[in-house]
């Protein structure tokens, strides 16, 4: 359960941790005039979350909104340059540098398989590389975004719904003949399988459908004209080359895969996503399966409310599993 103060909205740009408190276990929930105050998720007789006296559906509206935004933002860690990001959509966590990054699977429950895979970026060029990642970056982040930017290539994330997604900005028409080319290196739990030229499918040993897909490449230049593109694998599936075909392009030319998952499903004693309120706020971390008015809890004036969200990932501690204690 995550506790959410009435006045985080206005705190969040300031301290992230005050905002967002992890509950070990139930937490007691109390209102203003220190009576137990019930409370309840929602449930197909009932679709209607049962909120607080003290709670307006304007004010969890704004909350569920920031929670969202929260879980997909990049979080740094303590070594310059090195992110932490979740996808709770795709149930996935991303652990990001400037020499690419390592994608881990969130687990419903301990029964669920791990599984790592890993992206090192090896350059950009032609018969030889024009670019390869250096020491010299700058890193600049934006909500949901976070680009690494070199003297001739920026290599942008982007956090949403969908997926993460990795765009290659090459400004500089690299020398030599032949097409342009991205490579990066790869190192995986996982079994990787190339299909169709578009389309990088991770899949584990005896598994009928893959884990992790690096799909939906697009490609295009500076004045939108979509590039032909297509992906290639080394004999070992250690390597993946992204080919484009820039003999027409005008730079800068913009390369963007997509990291996503295929399918997410659970046992009947995992999440349950049918219980979800209707207030538009059904978000996959299960924000609002409960919520309870707790007083002042923290002495500062204002009401505070405990939101349950057994779904939520939890990016600072960053366990692989998900929180599903409410």
């Amino acid at each position: 359960m995550k506790l959410f103060t009435q006045r985080a909205i206005n705190m969040a740009a300031k301290a992230i941790v005050p905002c967002l408190v992890l509950l070990n276990g139930q937490a007691i929930a109390q209102s203003h005039n220190n009576q137990n105050s019930a409370f309840s998720a929602a449930s197909g007789k009932d679709n209607q979350q049962k909120l607080p006296d003290n709670v307006s559906p304007n004010w969890f509206e704004q909350a569920t909104a920031y929670v969202n935004q929260y879980e997909h933002r990049f979080h740094p860690m303590s070594e310059y340059g090195v992110f932490k990001s979740v996808s709770s959509e795709q149930h996935l966590t991303f652990l990001l540098n400037a020499g690419g990054y390592t994608v881990q699977n969130v687990r419903s429950s301990e029964n669920q398989s791990s599984w790592t895979t890993s992206f090192s970026i090896k350059g950009a060029g032609r018969q030889n590389f024009g670019w390869i990642p250096a020491s010299d970056f700058n890193v600049v982040t934006d909500e949901n975004k976070l680009v690494y930017s070199y003297s001739n290539v920026d290599v942008e994330y982007s956090n949403t719904k969908d997926g993460v997604r990795q765009n290659f900005v090459i400004r500089k028409n690299f020398e030599g003949k032949g097409n342009l080319v991205v490579k990066m290196g790869i190192n995986s739990d996982l079994n990787a399988v190339l299909v169709n030229q578009q389309k990088l499918t991770f899949i584990a040993n005896g598994a009928k459908e893959s884990a992790l897909n690096y799909e939906d490449l697009k490609v295009w230049d500076a004045k939108g004209n979509i590039l032909p593109a297509h992906m290639e694998i080394s004999a070992d599936a250690k390597e993946v080359s992204i080919v484009v075909n820039d003999s027409k392009a005008v730079y800068p030319v913009t390369i963007d895969p997509l990291n996503t998952t295929p399918t997410w499903s659970t046992s009947a004693d995992d999440l349950i996503p049918t219980l979800l309120n209707n207030l538009s706020l059904q978000v996959s971390t299960l924000y609002g399966y409960s919520v309870a008015g707790l007083g002042d809890v923290n002495g500062d004036g204002y009401d505070d409310v405990a939101v349950g969200a057994p779904g939520m990932v939890d990016v600072i501690v960053g366990t692989g599993l998900a929180n599903v204690g409410g």
